[in-house]
């Protein structure tokens, strides 16, 4: 197939998330052009020291691999296109006038276009298709993105949802919410890069030099560290066990305020990592967790973080996420304080050779490979 990828990230961003794997291996067996964001007209004057973003038009068509292409519109993005629909419209007619151009200069024919992006309702029929998906995996009017109006992304997405021939939901609670207005949507989680995350306890995963001589046991977070962390919590357990060292690894969010935990000793922040070290970072943590706050934004997450731990054989403590809940005795759930502690305690404890592979066996059943092959299958059925 020829497929066109609308994302709203850059693929060489500074990590990766589900649309990059996803991209990658479709591109081992299929022709893909995956379509960057296109920056806001003011991006110079905004972001000025984030210049290699907004002129990466310049380089047109950049051929990643033989089968993967990228490409970055101009920067001519109208700002508020979050707050007025009619803005969004225009922004979507313009991409699509690009994006079409660098899809004829590949010769695709009938593509599949694949959009992540909730505000591409007017990329439809734009590209002569022959399916186009609508890829959720967020709940967009929740994010706590600046001067974002709830009313007008909920507008947006739904009249994608109904206008997509297939939708495919990343959680399940999503999947409930957007299945009312397109019956043709598929509940398919994420899935893990498990070659790289299942090299934990291998001689090539030895520990970092930033965290090689921490004291023990250590108890990690992987990921990007936003407002929707339950702060607090992580502070009290901080406080009342100091002879647990906290290790976060990823960058920190514009949206978190992590002031208070930066005055603890037994806090460590080690910033941004790349994706081939994470597996040394995960084989120092001897429980691995996902401290988010329960609210309508995270009820509607799939954290990729879950399944990356679970390729580590490592135990996971997380609070109750819908999504998490959904893997069972292979996750301990844990909601406030107390509880909290005690599922870290119980899992130093209990976490046996047979936990391990369990865990392991889990993350190998949901790698991105299982859920490429997934998609491939609905794809097939609803080709036109």
């Amino acid at each position: 197939m020829d497929i066109i990828i609308i994302c709203g990230m850059y693929y060489h961003d500074k990590f990766w998330t589900s649309k990059q794997h996803i991209a990658s291996r479709l591109a081992r067996r299929h022709r893909v052009l995956f379509v960057e964001p296109a920056p806001l007209m003011i991006a110079p004057l905004l972001f000025p020291r984030d210049y290699k973003n907004w002129t990466r038009w310049l380089s047109g068509l950049r051929k990643e691999n033989d089968n993967l292409y990228l490409y970055a519109p101009p920067p001519l993005r109208i700002p508020a296109d979050t707050h007025y629909y009619v803005v969004d419209k225009l922004n979507q007619r313009i991409i699509s006038l690009f994006a079409s151009k660098a899809a004829d200069r590949l010769q695709f024919k009938n593509p599949v276009v694949w959009s992540f992006d909730y505000r591409s309702s007017e990329l439809k029929d734009r590209f002569n298709e022959s399916i186009f998906i609508y890829h959720c995996v967020d709940e967009w009017a929740e994010m706590p993105v600046p001067f974002l109006k709830k009313e007008t992304v909920r507008v947006i997405e739904e009249r994608l949802i109904q206008k997509a021939d297939i939708v495919f939901a990343s959680a399940m609670r999503l999947k409930d919410r957007i299945s009312k207005l397109n019956k043709n949507t598929f509940y398919i989680p994420h899935g893990v890069d498990f070659e790289n995350f299942s090299k934990s306890g291998e001689d090539r995963t030895k520990p970092p030099d930033d965290v090689k001589d921490i004291q023990r046991p250590v108890i990690g977070f992987i990921g990007t560290v936003e407002s929707w962390l339950d702060i607090e919590l992580i502070e009290s357990i901080a406080q009342h066990r100091p002879e647990w060292t906290f290790v976060f690894v990823g960058m920190i969010g514009h949206s978190a305020d992590i002031s208070n935990l930066k005055g603890y000793k037994n806090v460590i922040f080690t910033g941004l990592k790349k994706r081939a070290e994470l597996p040394a970072y995960i084989e120092v943590m001897d429980v691995c967790i996902i401290p988010f706050k329960v609210n309508r934004l995270t009820e509607g997450v799939n954290p990729l973080k879950l399944y990356e731990y679970l390729s580590a054989g490592k135990p996971v403590v997380s609070t109750p996420l819908p999504e998490v809940e959904r893997m069972g005795e292979l996750v301990r759930i844990a909601d406030g304080y107390d509880g909290f502690i005690s599922a870290i305690e119980e899992s130093m404890h209990k976490n046996s050779e047979e936990d391990i592979e369990k865990r392991r066996k889990a993350a190998r059943e949901n790698s991105w490979d299982v859920r490429i092959r997934q998609m491939e299958d609905i794809i097939e059925v609803f080709k036109k």
